[in-house]
């Protein structure tokens, strides 16, 4: 007989404590904004509401299907939810939260037969996680993609230690719902793919059932797609037209900036820690048992280098991984001969709480500043003032505002329009859409000059737009709003907006100084 493998029990007490512990601090921070939702998250909102009322996966009802989401699935999660009569918001915030918590105890199953303090570390690395708190009360789908990454990563680390027909059958699922949850995930899971193959290389047999096992699973991937490719009439969302090369460009400056700091905000210390581990390694654990996580997380973040990360907020493009990246340290720390920390126990112990308290959570001042920077609000009691005179709309933001006031819209940037998305905007384009109100977004004044808004003041002025309301969003960030004086809701939409309560009005004559637009300063 060979020797006796160690046995670690799962389930101890300082083990349950810990999930515990982390799963209520988790709850905690994100319950601190249960307030605010996000802006993107209204633009899912109103395709699931278009989608169970009307029929229609579309962003206006009765025009062609559009797809202005990157979440196939969370869209479809919440029409469902609303087609029982629940409220979209408070649904995608409790499925959220679910997966967070699903997300640190998976974590925490990963770190059996580690230390206390360890396990600690890992998966507090979550639940004491601010940002990660944030993006999950905030009504995306940021957190379920996290938990589907982390679940494909540990697959496949099974899929290397052993390939078995159950296991690659599992693996392609979890991969498809991936696609369906975040198309740009599939790097990962394509990545991971990649690795086990080379793995087994000289597994003949495990290989075979590996390659066997997707073909199934393909199927119905290029079913899906033929389907989109006939619905939407191009291959790839919205979003993605807006963020690739056409917006950001190859490995942008901004993109770069954006994924160097998340590799410093957010993973450095378990990237180093990783390091440590990995050099005391022994045997089949080496790098070669997580290559499947490590490769499919170099090439997501590669991919972050090419796209504009527009509303990428708190580094959500980002976080995908992260969960993943845990689960494989949790791994190569079992295999690995060093501690956490060194030292007496007193230093090891004050390390830690350091690490696990301070790092993961020094980006809560943080989230309070963007809560604030990015806060609907205004366009919340706007939208409502709107919302039975059914108009069209022209707006700098997509999400909150066309949801509240169920008017026709249009966003600048062309997140709901697909040929403003691979074209770009034109005066014409204008002229067919024919708003009956403007609304555009500003650091300080209104400024004409902005390359991104010059063609919607051309129209403007020819079509001689008034200036109605220049209203405080966040700290000199301002929306302007602009009438139509050709429109029949010329007059109700003057005097709707201006009575609009609980917002800051500012100054028109201050805060629009272009001579070509006229201002209405008529007193509120």
């Amino acid at each position: 007989m060979g020797p006796a493998h160690p046995t670690f029990s799962l389930v101890t007490r300082p083990r349950i404590l810990v999930g515990v512990t982390c799963s209520v601090a988790f709850l905690l921070l994100s319950l601190i904004h249960q307030d605010f939702v996000m802006d993107d998250a209204y633009i899912g909102h109103r395709y699931s509401e278009n989608w169970a009322l009307h029929g229609e996966l579309s962003w206006n009802v009765g025009e062609d299907p559009v797809e202005g989401y990157s979440n196939f699935s969370w869209v479809a999660f919440n029409a469902l939810a609303i087609r029982v009569g629940l409220d979209p918001t408070c649904f995608s915030q409790f499925l959220s939260l679910l997966s967070g918590i699903l997300l640190i105890w998976f974590i925490w199953t990963a770190t059996r037969g580690l230390k206390w303090y360890a396990v600690l570390l890992l998966v507090g690395a979550v639940g004491f996680n601010a940002a990660l708190a944030f993006l999950t009360i905030q009504g995306l789908e940021t957190t379920l993609a996290t938990l589907l990454v982390t679940c494909c990563g540990a697959l496949a680390v099974r899929l290397v230690d052993r390939t078995t027909a159950r296991i690659a059958a599992t693996w392609y699922a979890v991969a498809l719902a991936c696609g369906m949850t975040r198309p740009d995930v599939l790097i990962f899971a394509a990545g991971a793919w990649l690795a086990v193959l080379v793995a087994l290389r000289a597994r003949r047999r495990e290989r075979l059932i590996l390659l066997t096992m997707g073909l199934p699973f393909l199927l119905l991937g290029v079913v899906y797609l033929v389907w989109r490719l006939e619905h939407f009439g191009q291959l790839l969302p919205n979003p993605f037209y807006v963020k690739m090369v056409e917006r950001g460009g190859v490995l942008n400056r901004q993109a770069l900036l954006y994924t160097g700091h998340f590799l410093l905000e957010v993973l450095f210390p378990y990237l180093f820690l990783g390091a440590l581990a990995a050099r005391e390694a022994t045997g089949r654990q080496k790098l070669a048992r997580i290559a499947p996580i490590l490769v499919g997380a170099g090439l997501f973040l590669a991919y972050l280098t090419t796209i504009a990360p527009m509303m990428g907020y708190l580094w959500r493009f980002g976080f995908p991984i992260f969960g993943a990246l845990l689960y494989g340290l949790a791994v190569m720390l079992r295999g690995s001969n060093i501690e956490v920390t060194a030292g007496r126990s007193r230093l090891r112990l004050a390390s830690v709480i350091i690490l696990v308290l301070l790092w993961p959570s020094h980006t809560l001042p943080l989230t309070f500043k963007e809560k604030a920077r990015r806060t609907t609000a205004d366009r919340i009691a706007v939208g409502e003032q709107l919302s039975d005179l059914f108009g069209t709309m022209f707006i700098s933001e997509a999400g909150a505002l066309p949801y509240h006031s169920r008017w026709r819209a249009i966003d600048l940037v062309g997140l709901n329009s697909a040929e403003i998305a691979r074209d770009g905007l034109t005066v014409e384009w204008l002229e067919r859409f024919e708003p009956d109100l403007v609304m555009l977004l500003y650091v300080g004044r209104y400024d004409p000059r902005r390359a991104d808004k010059r063609i919607v003041h051309s129209y403007m002025v020819k079509r001689g737009f008034v200036a109605i309301a220049a209203i405080n969003k966040s700290p000199n960030r301002n929306h302007y709003y602009f009438a139509r004086p050709g429109s029949p809701l010329f007059h109700p939409i003057v005097t709707r907006i201006a009575s609009t309560p609980g917002v800051q009005f500012l100054d028109l004559e201050t805060m629009i100084t272009t001579p070509e637009i006229v201002r209405d300063v008529s007193p509120r």
